[in-house]
């Protein structure tokens, strides 16, 4: 639809005028709305694909009523919202103070007529400093959460008007913030030039939308449509790349001349000169010498293998043994007049104790004037003072007897309470008694009685001649899924969003950081435990995350029940008598069977993963009947070598280390304790109480499965199984900022007495260099290692243990996230510790409310 037909777009969704994809108005939410009830929407302008317009808000109204309320974290206030439909409101009367009353507007539209604006259409100009050569952004404050949440996030183009110079550059994507220092890490993509634009009024509309208290906003149609106003283009190069740059063109020169420092030489060298932009950086960094010096030293130590530059560092070490001999006389003469200035302060002192005696002297005269009034004073003091002692002394025996009273009663219930607690303990050890005595008989009967039917088997074989071992088992029914061709999806931020779209459909729109976190710690860790209060979704956050990545045949969810006691209640058992291996109802024999058929036909690379969710996992000791694969959390499948576990009497599975348990656990008198063995290989992920999460009103459509194959997820997740070259060197952390604020955190730690071991801090290094390419804050993937491997090992007691706990505090509320995890968390723990009563000054991950 073109902008002359605009007088024919507001009207009802089904009109052949109406608003669609490619026509469609640009608006944002009103802010005072936005956390009622009732939402409305500020109309802006309107854009047809090709040209724009302002709305006349006369004909249009100054807002749009949104009809079904979508969920509040879908938009921010400041974002640009696609309006794609809408109808004439129907309740609208004549009477313009009913219509005011009630909130009424012209138009009304829905949630499904909305939608993001993260095509490259329409983009941004944002106003702040622009560091060129650190590749920094540091917008305009106000401005920052916008670029955060929505153009970092998602990865959309904007271009900067630089406040130093008025120039617009760009366009470029956010890569990276930083919420200490404000900035934006920003990226030209491929493109090694930044463009400079110089834009006549006409091209770009600027909206001025501070009678709403909103942000003032400069827009630009799209790329292409500025292309023609660029200036000039200069070089978007990292300091780094700079001075590969000056080393490569200092090689290429045949011989060098004697000369006194470095920049003599880069000043000197032609190629270097030839290229005017480049050159100017280095002549700035060089006379910012002060500034620049740890860049400065690093590129002269790369150059020092260089002949020429060993005989030139010789002269720089001659001439710094002349300036620091220099600096020696100026410390001599400096002390010298040092002692001159003592000397002068010595005789100001004099002077002012003259000035003090003189003082003294007045003082006196006027003591001896008020001494006759300051006695009678003196008089009434002393006898009120009697009068308040009398009275201090008469409350304080009150005091006494009213705290005798009342330390009489709180020992009386204090005693009852230990009589009936004793009681209790007494009767559990007397049934643990009885149990235990049951258990050892029935296990001796039950030995007998094996013993006696082989006995009788064997005699009934040889007198028969049958042999009932040659029975066929119940095998289980495999399918050969078909190969899977390589989807779309290519990086983990790709199958992030995907999983965030699927999840937001089913009625859980959790943060996309949050999805990345679960999806991270699920394929790097055989087992991740997910607590919560009941009712926080531990089971169907589990089930929709599986279910959004495979089909249901490779999802099983097993009801762990009490006094399971071995991998013969989880998986099944091998009988000596039938020779036939028994499978427990839970279905994951079957599972495992299907992976060990798909390893012997060589089908595990194209496969997709299998997940068993372990519901309630803790109800019984997760060591005994999950004891097979807690050998293997460590290990990794390689060719000719795949992960096997030995079910008994021969029964065998091989498979490739491409399947998942996933745990929900309470923690209370019915449940077994978290050992801290099993603490250090799994990470528990704690889910509150869903104040975000809203259901659907409508059905929720199924969700179809992303089925991806094993050899992709693989790479995605950066995991070892089935690659060539393994390295065997300790893993380091790509971002040198996570690895020193991780240092300091575990030095920390060390002096509360908790140590971590190479094992998790193996873990978390793995898992913060994958996350660091998928989220988009520097610090929130350590934030989540620290709360879910690290906070899971505090058990302490004592004053001193709540003051480390309290610097660690801030040492994580320095990462200045808006909703930190590890904050929230050790938060927690804290206020346990502090509140009275008996978990007074103990603090433990698992007491937290």
């Amino acid at each position: 639809m073109k902008i002359n037909q605009i007088s024919n777009v507001f009207d009802n969704y089904d009109n052949n005028y109406a608003l669609d994809e490619d026509s469609y108005i640009i608006a944002i939410q009103d802010s005072k709305s936005y956390r009622s009830s009732k939402k409305f929407i500020i109309p802006l302008f309107y854009y047809d694909g090709e040209n724009w317009e302002k709305l006349d808000f006369n004909d249009l109204g100054n807002s749009i009523f949104l009809a079904s309320k979508p969920l509040e974290t879908e938009y921010l206030p400041d974002e640009l919202i696609k309006v794609k439909g809408l109808r004439t409101n129907a309740k609208r009367t004549e009477d313009e103070q009913y219509n005011s009353d009630n909130s009424l507007t012209k138009y009304v539209t829905h949630a499904d007529k909305l939608d993001h604006l993260y095509e490259d259409h329409i983009l941004d100009i944002f106003k702040g400093k622009l560091d060129l050569d650190r590749q920094l952004f540091y917008p305009d404050k106000r401005y920052y959460d916008l670029i955060e949440e929505v153009y970092v996030t998602h990865s959309k183009k904007f271009l900067i008007e630089d406040t130093d110079n008025g120039k617009i550059y760009g366009a470029f994507t956010g890569v990276q913030t930083n919420s200490e220092t404000k900035s934006i890490k920003i990226s030209m993509g491929l493109k090694k030039q930044v463009e400079i634009f110089n834009l006549p009024e006409s091209l770009y509309l600027e909206l001025d939308l501070g009678k709403y208290g909103r942000l003032s906003r400069k827009l630009v149609k799209s790329y292409q449509d500025i292309e023609l106003y660029i200036t000039e283009r200069i070089d978007f190069l990292s300091r780094r790349e700079l001075f590969d740059w000056v080393e490569q063109q200092l090689e290429i020169k045949s011989y060098f001349d004697k000369s006194e420092n470095l920049w003599e030489v880069i000043a000197r060298n032609s190629n270097i000169k030839s290229v005017s932009s480049r050159y100017e950086r280095l002549k700035d960094i060089f006379d910012k010498g002060k500034e620049n010096v740890d860049e400065i030293r690093l590129f002269l130590g790369r150059l020092a293998k260089n002949d020429f530059f060993k005989s030139e560092l010789g002269d720089i070490e001659k001439q710094k043994l002349e300036l620091e001999n220099e600096l020696n006389r100026l410390r001599l003469v400096k002390s010298q007049e040092l002692s001159t200035i003592d000397q002068l302060k010595h005789e100001v002192e004099n002077i002012k104790l003259n000035i003090n005696s003189l003082q003294e002297d007045e003082e006196k005269i006027r003591e001896a004037l008020l001494k006759e009034r300051e006695e009678e004073i003196n008089r009434e003091l002393d006898e009120t003072l009697k009068k308040l002692e009398t009275v201090r002394l008469d409350l304080k025996e009150r005091a006494a007897e009213i705290e005798i009273a009342k330390t009489y009663n709180d020992l009386q219930g204090l005693q009852k309470e230990i009589e009936e607690l004793n009681l209790f303990k007494a009767d559990l050890e007397k049934s643990i008694g009885i149990l235990q005595d049951e258990f050892i008989d029935t296990q001796n009967k039950s030995k007998q009685v094996l013993h006696d039917l082989i006995k009788t088997k064997t005699h009934f074989d040889f007198l028969t001649g049958r042999n009932f071992s040659d029975r066929p088992s119940d095998k289980p029914k495999f399918i050969k899924q078909p190969v899977i061709g390589i989807p779309e999806i290519k990086t983990l931020k790709e199958l992030t969003q995907a999983v965030h779209r699927k999840m937001v459909q089913a009625g859980r729109n959790y943060p996309e950081h949050f999805v990345a976190n679960l999806l991270i710690s699920v394929h790097q860790n055989s087992l991740t435990l997910l607590w919560g209060l009941p009712g926080t979704g531990k089971t169907s956050l589990a089930k929709k995350v599986t279910e959004s990545l495979v089909p249901n045949n490779r999802i099983v969810e097993v009801p762990v029940a009490r006094g399971w006691t071995s991998q013969k209640d989880l998986i099944g058992f091998a009988n000596p008598i039938s020779k036939r291996f028994h499978k427990s109802s839970t279905g994951v024999y079957d599972l495992l069977s299907q992976l060990n058929m798909e390893m012997n036909e060589s089908l595990h690379l194209q496969s997709p993963y299998s997940y068993i969710i372990l519901d309630e996992a803790n109800l019984s000791p997760m060591e005994h009947y999950w004891g097979l694969f807690y050998n293997l959390t460590d290990s990794y499948a390689h060719e000719g070598k795949p992960i096997c576990i030995d079910l008994g009497d021969g029964e065998k599975i091989t498979y490739a280390n491409n399947l998942r348990f996933i745990g929900t656990m309470n923690i209370d008198r019915t449940t077994e304790e978290i050992s801290p063995r099993l603490l250090d290989r799994t990470p528990i992920i704690r889910l509150d109480l869903p104040r975000q999460m809203q259901f659907p009103t409508f059905e929720v459509p199924e969700i179809e499965p992303l089925n991806l194959p094993f050899e992709l997820m693989r790479d995605l997740f950066d995991l070892p199984d089935f690659k060539q070259q393994q390295s065997l060197q300790y893993m380091e952390f790509d971002d040198p900022e996570l690895e020193e604020k991780y240092d300091a955190i575990e030095t920390t730690l060390r002096q509360l007495g908790i140590y971590i071991s190479p094992r998790v801090k193996k873990s978390i290094v793995e898992y913060c260099n994958v996350a660091h390419h998928v989220m988009s804050e520097q610090l929130r993937p350590l934030d989540y290692c620290i709360a879910q491997r690290i906070l899971t090992k505090i058990d302490l007691q004592g004053h001193e243990a709540h003051d480390g706990l309290k610097k660690l505090l801030e040492q994580i509320n320095e990462f200045s996230l808006k909703d930190s995890r590890a904050a929230s968390v050790l938060s927690r723990i804290i206020a346990k510790g502090e509140r009275e009563g008996y978990s007074q000054n103990y603090f433990n991950y698992f007491m937290m409310d």
